[in-house]
Parts: structure tokens; C-alpha cells; sequence
């Protein structure tokens, strides 16, 4: 079962955070292969998936990616690394 991590407050105003964070995380996770991270990654998939303020086609591809990220964190043997 996937872990809860909370959103940040500031996306409720700010809701483009989400989106720099995701992509931040995204471009650091093939270095590190941190489980926490790829969880991050997962949840974030998730919020953007959820918000409405989002553009249909973008929430689409979050919650296609978010499964995808899913996925492969279930795939995992939890030893803390995913690659």
C-alpha cells in the first residue's frame, strides 16, 4: 500500500508548485534511486491528477504516470532503491 505524504500547504494556492517540484524530482530520481523520492514522485503524479484547476490533457498524463510510477514502486523489493 502506497505511503500517505502529505501536500504541501502552498499548493493549495499555488498550485504550479506542484508541477516544478514534480519535474525537479523527475530529473534528480535517475541519480539517486530513492525510494522516498519515487514515493514523492508518485504522490505528486496523484495531486496533479486531482486538481481541477489543472487542463484535462494534463491530468490525464499525471494519472496515467502516476500508475506507471506505481507500478514500479510495487514492482520493487522495497530495499529503499528503485531504478
Amino acid at each position: 500500500m502506497p505511503r500517505s505524504i502529505p501536500t504541501p500547504p502552498e499548493y493549495a494556492q499555488h498550485p504550479e508548485l506542484a508541477l516544478v517540484s514534480l519535474l525537479y524530482m523527475l530529473s534528480r530520481q535517475h541519480a539517486t534511486g530513492c525510494r522516498t523520492m519515487a514515493e514523492s514522485i508518485t504522490a505528486h503524479f496523484r495531486f496533479v491528477a486531482g486538481d481541477t484547476r489543472y487542463a484535462d490533457v494534463l491530468r490525464n498524463a499525471a494519472e496515467r504516470l502516476g500508475m506507471e510510477w506505481q507500478g514500479l514502486l510495487d514492482a520493487t523489493d522495497h530495499d529503499g532503491s528503485v531504478h
